[in-house]
């Protein structure tokens, strides 16, 4: 699963709107603690990596901030990734 990271539930939903005719299950969620600290933060989590890159491409088209991805890669571990 993959994390992308905004800064509220207001850019995480407006953006997982505009894949609502897309195939891929995208769900929006509170950021895990590991990743996010203290701060409340929410993401849209996804299956794969491509998906990921096309959900960032239109976040940066429409102007909205993100704070990172993140890969699970063990129950509630986390590896940062480059994009």
């Amino acid at each position: 699963m993959y994390y992308i990271v905004y800064s509220s539930i207001t850019f995480a939903t407006g953006i997982k709107n505009k894949f609502r005719y897309d195939n891929a299950r995208i769900t929006v969620t509170h950021t895990p603690s590991k990743i996010s600290g203290a701060s409340c933060s929410y993401s849209l989590k996804v299956n794969s990596y491509e998906k990921a890159l096309e959900i960032i491409k239109a976040s940066t088209e429409y102007g909205v901030t993100i704070r990172g991805l993140y890969k699970e890669t063990k129950e509630n571990e986390f590896e940062k990734i480059t994009y």
